[in-house]
């Protein structure tokens, strides 16, 4: 596998990129964002039950045929089933990451929905 560049999105005044990257796992990939995802440390999330606290890993499981999140920093890692197909999965993740990073803006100069959630400043 090699990195797939995706188009980058504005959102709120602010642009988007976010990078799938491979990893030596082939049920595992790297989405790498040019924004901060999450503030300090890392998260990791086993299961939907576990990331019922997170809304952004929770949405990524919701998808189906996801067995792990791990956020940290500027990425996001999934861990898929065997047999789903990255293919599908790819711009679905996107997606949801560009969803939940909407909310990079200052408070106060942006409109409600573009403010940075509170899980995300854990």
């Amino acid at each position: 596998p090699r990195q797939i560049p995706s188009a980058p999105a504005t959102l709120c005044g602010v642009t988007i990129s976010i990078s799938v990257l491979p990893t030596p796992n082939p049920n595992s990939l790297k989405f790498e964002v040019n924004q901060q995802v999450l503030a300090s440390g890392s998260k990791f999330y086993p299961s939907a039950e576990k990331a019922a606290e997170n809304p952004l890993a929770l949405d990524v499981f919701n998808l189906g045929n996801v067995t792990a999140v791990m956020i940290s920093g500027n990425f996001v890692s999934v861990n898929k089933t065997p047999d789903a197909a990255w293919p599908l999965l790819i711009p679905a993740i996107q997606e949801i990451l560009q969803k939940h990073l909407v909310a990079l803006w200052p408070a106060g100069r942006t409109p409600r929905r573009c403010r940075r959630p509170s899980y995300a400043a854990e």
